[in-house]
């Protein structure tokens, strides 16, 4: 016999780094991965060299209003392989929509006035709350924060193509 259920949590089901969060209206585009050393789910992609067929790992030579989205992990990917989307690869850009990311540093919802993208080093397309030599993420919305080294929640809304 089964048991009814009464009652139900409020809180977040985890991820994994660069899954859509469900339920949430998003805008997703598609490009071809200009970075030799291909990218990772979860981080931010700026225009390539040609900005409507190609995306480059965000880094310090780009500025915010050149982000085209965020690298979106394929529905049933493990993290079996580094980088995920390699050289030439076609990868998935979250534009607008809440998506499950990495924090390299602990970041609450009240961080929103100085979230920024890190530009260089291994965490190069994650979001920070240290906005010193990083570009400040604009149209980023900290939904659940998370300590350093933990998944967070965040909306986007990264404007149009």
């Amino acid at each position: 016999m089964s048991v009814p259920q009464t009652s139900m949590s409020t809180a977040f089901v985890p991820g994994v780094e660069g899954q859509i969060a469900e339920g949430v209206p998003s805008e997703v585009i598609t490009r071809v991965v200009e970075t030799a050393d291909g990218v990772g789910a979860g981080r931010a992609m700026r225009w390539g060299t040609n900005p409507a067929t190609q995306a480059l790992v965000f880094s310090a030579d780009a500025h915010s209003a050149q982000i085209l989205g965020v690298t979106v992990r394929l529905p049933f990917s493990r993290e079996q392989s580094t980088p995920e989307f390699p050289l030439g690869a076609e990868v998935s850009l979250l534009r607008r929509g809440a998506i499950w990311l990495i924090c390299p540093v602990a970041i609450a919802p009240s961080d929103f006035a100085t979230l920024s993208w890190i530009v260089t080093g291994a965490d190069a397309g994650r979001l920070t709350n240290v906005v010193d030599a990083n570009d400040r993420a604009i149209g980023v919305r900290c939904l659940q924060g998370a300590g350093a080294g933990q998944l967070g929640l965040f909306y986007l809304n990264l404007g149009g193509t």
